[in-house]
């Protein structure tokens, strides 16, 4: 059972990435997105490589249960952490468009 939900939670996990890069080069200036596109391919990198290197030594010293529910408590802070910045993002844009109308 837990086979199959690993590659769900990847579903809906993975729309949020793109998103997140997408609003942080959206704010920069012009003349900073290009250093800040490097910056996210290299944190990027960096962070698939750990986070396999860490999740494949979780399955191979505890077993498949609580490598699973290691990767359960990343998720959860990235959810805790990406719903206020999407209320934020969302004001943002409500409180430009307002500007934008007068």
């Amino acid at each position: 059972m837990t086979a199959y939900l690993l590659p769900l939670i990847g579903f809906f996990v993975g729309p949020i990435y793109p998103t997140l890069c997408s609003s942080i080069l959206s704010k920069q200036k012009l003349t900073n997105q290009r250093a800040m596109s490097v910056l996210i391919l290299i944190f990027s990198a960096l962070d698939g490589t750990l986070g396999s290197l860490v999740i494949g030594k979780s399955f191979q010293h505890f077993g498949g249960l609580i490598a699973f529910s290691t990767f359960m408590i990343p998720l959860g802070i990235l959810l805790v952490l990406v719903l206020p910045y999407a209320f934020l993002l969302r004001k943002t844009y409500q409180e430009g468009v307002q500007h934008d109308s007068n």
